[in-house]
């Protein structure tokens, strides 16, 4: 769970503490940003670089539930299938 704002100023930390994250207790991560108030290009920035570390270590990284702000950035920036994938896929019309 993560709270708060997800900046340039914090998402160096945040970066270093999900690395720790998975260098102690594995490479899947699950999050929770619905307590989130404010993300930048940053803090999306941290995110993807988080679960491209957890891929390469054959885990990685969702958000089961974001605040809607952050919603609506990640669906703007069309990383909503990267971040936020559905449990089922989306039926590709014939």
């Amino acid at each position: 769970t993560i709270a708060g704002e997800i900046d340039i100023q914090s998402s160096p930390d945040l970066r270093d503490q999900l690395l720790r994250v998975i260098r102690q207790h594995g490479a899947r991560l699950a999050l929770d940003l619905a307590g989130v108030t404010f993300i930048d290009c940053a803090g999306i920035n941290a995110l993807l670089a988080t679960r491209r570390r957890a891929q390469l270590e054959g885990g990685s990284l969702r958000v089961l539930c974001a605040s809607p702000g952050v919603r609506r950035l990640i669906t703007l920036t069309h990383l909503d299938a990267v971040l936020m994938p559905t449990a089922a896929p989306r039926a590709v019309a014939s």
